[in-house]
């Protein structure tokens, strides 16, 4: 009789019963992101059916380009290639976020390699208690602008500040 290991973990982000926590809009993606990347929080990134698996951390976000970057810890042989699809796992705040992204490219620099990543369609943020679930405002970003009152009596524009959701 021969053993075969299981391909990979379950990822709730495939049970159907869950689509009611899918997130697909990018703002409200990239702010999760962000937070999860200003927190230091751990990642267990999948690749392909999840057989293989590193865990890593959020470098960067950047909406302008419409990537996300994160650390690669491991060896050149365990390097996910461009045909792969990435599957990401962790807890913010108690909550379970999943996430895939297509295509990763990989990047060298002298302070070491990290993975570049299209921000993903959609993202599942899985509350168990959905009477707390808080829903982020539809609207577009808010923008403000700050003045500060000189000695002499005049205005001062402090500058504009562009808050987004889970900025605050």
């Amino acid at each position: 009789m021969t053993y075969h290991p299981p391909a990979g973990p379950p990822f709730e982000l495939d049970a159907p019963e869950n689509n009611p926590f899918l997130i697909d809009r990018g703002t409200e993606i990239a702010a999760y992101l962000r937070q999860l990347q200003q927190r230091h929080g751990l990642i267990t990134v999948y690749i392909g059916d999840g057989s293989q698996f590193f865990v890593s951390s959020l470098l960067a976000v950047d909406l302008d380009q419409g990537l996300f970057f994160f650390f690669f810890p491991g060896q050149a042989d365990k390097m996910p290639s461009p045909k792969d699809t990435l599957t990401c796992s962790t807890l913010l705040d108690h909550i379970t976020l999943q996430f895939r992204s297509q295509a990763p490219r990989i990047e060298h620099s002298t302070t070491g390699t990290r993975i570049a990543c299209a921000l993903p369609p959609q993202l599942l943020r899985l509350q168990r208690r959905e009477v707390v679930r808080l829903e982020l405002p539809s609207e577009p970003t808010v923008h403000c602008r700050l003045a500060g009152q000189r000695d002499d009596g005049t205005l001062e524009s402090v500058g504009a500040i562009e808050l987004a959701p889970g900025d605050c």
